[in-house]
């Protein structure tokens, strides 16, 4: 039966045109769900959506390119792997007046996650339409809205106008951000101050994509412009001038680096960005990155936009999506301080293990919120698969009616036995599992992808109640649930920071991986924990983590040795001396580390490794003498353990290309390992 409440709602009565009439009335946007009848009726509507050139969002669209933009048709064709992401971003590309169609499978109303949704819907602003004729019809004669370009600026747009004319003049070096929800126009905001800005201006450009900008470039013809790439951003500080202006839109966007390199830039910054889950930046931005931007401009200055451009307020399809997702955060801090007992008596708090479909709005809302605002990626996705996914879980902490704390597990392993072997030779990656995956392919103890696991996805607690020893009572209990159900050891994956390898010290957890690369939203390479549960897993952890201490001491000479960039390398060495305490083991004997450096090299040069993995151990011969090279291979072999991509290697081994660098390479090393190659 669907919609789940239309009884208790009452759903429009009358036909498809008088809906459209009432919702266009208010400027609303139309949903209509589509519940198509037959394969031959059903075409003619699909032909009509193609004739007005309708957006056709799937489940496995890439639509961040689409950020932006406007229209005024959107088909949404969806099955139980329902992109909600996707319908996030996307339907608040539609303008008012417009249309959203969803083509509604039976498999789609099975799932959790779009019941979730549709429990938010007034169907009253939400026509149900089971008649392909009806649909084909009103298609047929429907004359699209008119998008608007002009700017029709409100006072809170003129405001900001105002302030970034006097800033700039005012603070040559500083720095404006502009917050605001889609369709707000942030973009036209900026677009119309940078026509009034002298022709002799020279304004650098930078978004995500050159489209998502447009009206900003046109809006400079004017000027001297550029536009930056953000892979461009950390170099052009060299040419940049403090008489510049430099614009950036969809500033959360952007990946850490890219935003670290906006730091130095000498003159004007402005930001426009939003905080909500279309960007899935979480707060993060808002609280983190604004705290940078004070340490390095003199004078920081922000605003905000609230009344939507491309539709009017109370919008049904923006209102319902918002509160389904989260995406604007209503997380209210209605704990105060001083009426909290401190310590917190562990009588007053009591937790709850389910699965998210299984708690009512509220408590969803709540832990939803809570999610988004202690970290920074989060996205509709996510919820989606707490929602639809048995082998997700959350974790109430609750003070009396209040929630204060929440985490999301997830079940991992065993995996299917067929899969270890391709997964540990690097030949197959499924979704999920990402404990296992790392047990296998990177160190390459595939026993352990046979053992059930629980992994720490998000923890979180109440912004009043942080530093009170909340979260180490959230994992206590996480523990002692995944002990009575035979779990073999409960694990996390995280962007690696002094204070959070601290957290996860203080709690018991071991480290066994640090990732090569740097996550670009984070700036942090990735770090895996593990607390055993068994006397088996304890005796695998103790092993790993010792051999780790020789993979981190071999880390730290070659950062020494390295010529990478400032941010990077920072971000680098202040976490390997934190995670060389955290590891309660001492190093392996050195024949057993001579083992593991053959073990990793011949998984290399089979190709059931990737170099950057087997590098640290490659140091490690090096510095350990375990392999005798003339002068020229050491300084050959040093510059590559130090490098940090494909093209470094390349160059350094004066290859044609990436591949054929990565061939040469592993030839290279063959020499040390060929014994049972």
């Amino acid at each position: 039966m669907y919609p789940p409440n239309q009884q208790e709602n009452e759903p429009f009565q009358g036909s498809l045109v008088g809906f459209y009439r009432c919702i266009s009335e208010r400027n609303h946007r139309s949903l209509i769900l589509w519940f198509p009848q037959s394969t031959a009726s059903a075409e003619q509507v699909k032909r009509q959506l193609e004739r007005h050139n309708s957006l056709l969002i799937t489940n496995t669209s890439q639509f961040k390119s689409l950020l932006g933009t406007e229209r005024t048709l959107l088909h949404c064709r969806f099955d139980h792997n329902w992109n909600a992401s996707a319908w996030a971003a996307c339907t608040a590309t539609v303008v008012g007046k417009g249309v959203i169609i969803v083509e509604v499978t039976s498999a789609l109303l099975e799932t959790h996650s779009w019941q979730h949704l549709a429990s938010y819907w007034n169907f009253e602003t939400t026509f149900i339409c089971r008649e392909d004729r009806e649909l084909n019809d009103f298609l047929e004669h429907w004359s699209e809205p008119e998008i608007d370009s002009r700017f029709h600026p409100t006072q809170s747009q003129n405001n900001v106008i105002g302030i970034l004319d006097q800033q700039q003049k005012q603070h040559p070096h500083s720095a404006f951000l502009l917050y605001a929800a889609r369709g707000r126009g942030k973009t036209s905001t900026l677009a119309h101050w940078c026509k009034q800005l002298p022709g002799e201006t020279r304004v650098f450009i930078s978004a995500p994509s050159k489209l998502q900008s447009r009206k900003i470039i046109d809006a400079c013809a004017h000027l001297d412009w550029q536009f930056l790439a953000p892979e461009d951003i950390e170099h052009y500080q060299e040419c940049a001038e403090p008489s510049d202006i430099l614009i950036v839109d969809e500033a959360a966007t952007l990946p850490f680096i890219a935003q670290m390199g906006l730091l130095q830039h000498p003159g004007f910054l402005v930001l426009a960005t939003t905080t909500e889950g279309y960007e899935f930046a979480g707060r993060g931005f808002q609280i983190k990155y604004e705290h940078q931007l004070k340490q390095h401009f003199p004078f920081v200055s922000r605003e905000w936009l609230h009344q939507p451009m491309r539709w009017n307020l109370n919008d049904p399809v923006e209102d319902t999506t918002f509160k389904a997702f989260a995406l604007r955060s209503e997380w209210e801090e209605s704990l105060a301080l001083e009426t909290v007992p401190t310590p917190l008596l562990t009588s007053d708090i009591s937790y709850r293990i389910c699965h998210a479909h299984e708690l009512s709005s509220e408590e969803k809302e709540s832990c939803f919120s809570l999610l988004v605002d202690a970290h920074y990626q989060t996205s509709p996705n996510d919820f989606k698969l707490l929602l639809d996914n048995p082998n997700q879980y959350l974790v109430l902490q609750k003070r009396g009616p209040l929630l204060i704390g929440v985490a999301w597990l997830s079940e991992e392993g065993p995996l299917i036995s067929d899969l270890i072997d391709p997964i540990t030779k690097g030949k197959r990656r499924p979704q999920g599992n990402l404990l296992p995956q790392t047990f296998c392919y990177y160190l390459k103890r595939p026993v352990l992808a046979s053992m059930r696991h629980i992994r720490v996805v998000r923890i979180a607690t109440h912004p009043s109640l942080r530093r009170k020893g909340l979260g180490y009572g959230l994992l206590a209990r996480i523990q002692y649930w995944s002990k009575e159900r035979n779990i073999e050891s409960v694990g996390t994956s995280f962007g690696a920071t002094p204070e959070l390898i601290d957290f996860w010290q203080q709690s018991g957890y071991i480290p066994l991986r640090l990732g090569q690369k740097l996550d670009p939203a984070s700036g942090r390479s990735s770090a895996v924990f593990v607390y055993p549960l068994t006397k088996r897993m304890h005796i695998y952890v103790r092993e790993l983590s010792s051999l780790f201490v020789t993979e981190l001491h071999a880390r730290i000479h070659s950062l020494e040795l390295s010529n990478e960039d400032e941010i990077r390398h920072r971000a680098r060495a202040d976490i390997i001396l934190p995670l060389l305490k955290s590891i309660p083991f001492n190093e392996r004997p050195e024949a057993s580390q001579i083992r593991r450096w053959q073990e990793l090299g011949r998984a290399f040069v089979k190709k059931e490794l990737n170099f950057y993995d087997y590098a640290p151990w490659l140091q490690a011969a090096l510095v350990n003498s375990w392999i005798r090279v003339d002068e020229e291979q050491q300084t050959l072999l040093q510059a590559l353990v130090s490098a940090t991509d494909n093209t470094q290697v390349a160059k350094i081994m004066k290859a044609e290309s990436k591949t054929k660098g990565m061939e040469q390479l592993r030839s290279l090393c063959l020499q040390f390992h060929h014994s049972d190659v």
